[in-house]
């Protein structure tokens, strides 16, 4: 995550084993508020693929300096199993 000229920027990637047949994800990105409390700035929902193991995602939004929070959470699947994941990251600009 960078902050350059008004603009947040992302990128993440996913890798699924070599058995994956599918990855799906969403991403939230939120700003720390004056009240401590974190509020979405924008979304990105639903992001899949089926035909890699790879899904690479990117975004950008426009904001203030300040403290923001970039979540992930998604499924990872293959004929067996189906795995449940998350993760964030916090940096301040």
């Amino acid at each position: 995550m960078s902050y350059s000229n008004g603009t947040v920027t992302w990128g993440g990637s996913i890798l699924g084993n070599s058995d994956t047949t599918k990855i799906t994800a969403n991403y939230t990105l939120e700003k720390l508020g004056s009240n401590g409390k974190y509020t979405v700035v924008d979304q990105w929902l639903n992001l899949s693929t089926t035909t890699r193991i790879v899904l690479n995602s990117s975004g950008s939004a426009s904001g203030t300096s300040g403290t923001y929070r970039l979540s992930l959470s998604g499924t990872v699947k293959s004929a067996s199993y189906s795995e449940s994941i998350y993760s964030s990251l916090v940096k301040t600009f």
